[in-house]
């Protein structure tokens, strides 16, 4: 019994350990544009909304919840043939987007959502993430992450490769249309309480 016990424990012990290290590999990242940075967008006018997902070598355009992400390096994907004709891919038009298969082997990357335009481009702020402090798993609920990455105008879920895959489409477009956009009304829910709190004092 006792060996038992300690075989258990160390197992215990193994998968925690690895449940703390760096991922690094390919992810799929879920983009989330939110309802401010739209409503900025509809007083300008402008029609449509394709962003694509920008790294420090060139940019991601999405292939869709199955397909992997097309990588165009340099700044191809923001050229005007990309823009009036090939766009944002499965992204044209949608605010909340999947790209699969981003590189992720050094552990962390740097990114920035652009939203391409033959005119100009509507460029968000850099934010560096990583899929070891996401912490996403497949639950009963669907797939589900402890917390997301949240900068000025977006949100972003990073989801291992292959935890993406055995998601499944269903999965990773519920974790997109419903998990990212409750997570960052979460976390401006939270930011507003801190900032309303500052104010009292």
């Amino acid at each position: 019994v006792e060996a038992a016990r300690a075989e258990e424990a160390e197992r215990r012990r193994i998968e925690a350990s690895r449940a703390l290290a760096p991922y690094r590999g390919p992810v799929a990242i879920l983009l989330v544009l939110d309802d401010a940075a739209l409503q900025e967008r509809r007083r300008r006018k402008r029609k449509s909304v394709d962003p694509v997902l920008c790294v420090t070598g060139g940019c991601y355009v999405s292939g869709g919840p199955m397909q992997p992400a097309r990588f165009v390096r340099g700044r191809r994907a923001m050229g005007l043939m990309s823009a009036m004709f090939r766009r944002a891919g499965a992204c044209t038009g949608s605010s909340a987007c999947i790209f699969r298969h981003v590189d992720l082997s050094e552990g962390s990357v740097e990114i920035q959502p652009v939203d391409i335009n033959v005119v100009n481009h509507d460029r968000f702020g850099w934010q560096s993430v990583s899929s070891a402090e996401t912490r996403c798993r497949i639950a009963r609920d669907g797939l589900v992450c402890d917390r997301g990455f949240h900068a000025d105008g977006y949100s972003v879920w990073i989801v291992p490769e292959p935890l993406a895959e055995e998601a499944g489409m269903d999965r990773l477009m519920d974790a997109l249309t419903e998990g990212v956009i409750a997570s960052r009304a979460d976390h401006l829910r939270r930011a507003d309480k801190a900032s309303w709190g500052r104010e009292r004092r």
